[in-house]
């Protein structure tokens, strides 16, 4: 960036001088041929030579331009700076593998990750499998398989009434039955839990 102001400083001297040189005036011809690469090296071995000028005129109109130069020149180098940050961010973004969210399940009042196991109570077992959760009666306690009475199988926590006079209840793989309070009395009926006499 350097050698490009220099470059282009050069220029504008060459050219401030052609305009200053003897044979031109403020209304004359300035020359139109191109400048090559040589003259330009050449014009920057030699130096500027426009003695005929007031001393620092030049260098009073050119002070803005080299002002305007470095200014530019940091703004280039500043720029080229967040270019390269930019840069590194796309590189890294571009690197990134993209993975589809993992599908959870919802139980027990939040979310469980793909494959996770809980228990929502003692006798079932739940996993997380392809987002849905599978939850069966857990093996082992008898508890959690619930009763059995008189050949008949009850649920944990059930109530079941195997007569008109008692009520049972499975509960923790145990069977608990009550019998109805009945008011002792001479008149039995059959079928019915307790004596009922009618008034004569």
């Amino acid at each position: 960036m350097a050698r490009a102001v220099a470059v282009l400083l050069s220029l504008i001297l060459q050219l401030t001088s052609r305009t200053l040189a003897p044979g031109t005036s403020r209304g004359g011809a300035i020359s139109r041929d191109p400048l090559g690469l040589a003259d330009v090296q050449d014009y920057q071995s030699e130096g500027p030579t426009h003695s005929s000028a007031p001393a620092g005129a030049p260098e009073e109109r050119w002070r803005p331009l080299e002002e305007r130069l470095e200014r530019l020149e940091a703004e280039v180098t500043e720029l080229r700076e967040q270019n390269k940050e930019l840069q590194g961010r796309v590189t890294q973004l571009e690197s990134c593998e993209c993975h589809p969210a993992s599908p959870q399940c919802w139980g027990l009042g939040r979310a469980w990750p793909e494959g996770a196991r809980w228990e929502p109570d003692a006798c079932t077992a739940c996993v997380c499998q392809d987002g849905a959760a599978n939850c069966v009666p857990k093996p082992g306690p008898p508890h959690c398989h619930g009763c059995s009475h008189n050949g008949q199988a009850y649920g944990n926590g059930e109530t079941f009434t195997p007569d008109a006079c008692t009520t049972c209840r499975c509960l923790d793989g145990a069977v608990t039955c009550t019998q109805k309070p009945c008011p002792r009395g001479p008149c039995p009926e059959p079928g019915a839990c307790c004596p009922h006499c009618e008034p004569a």
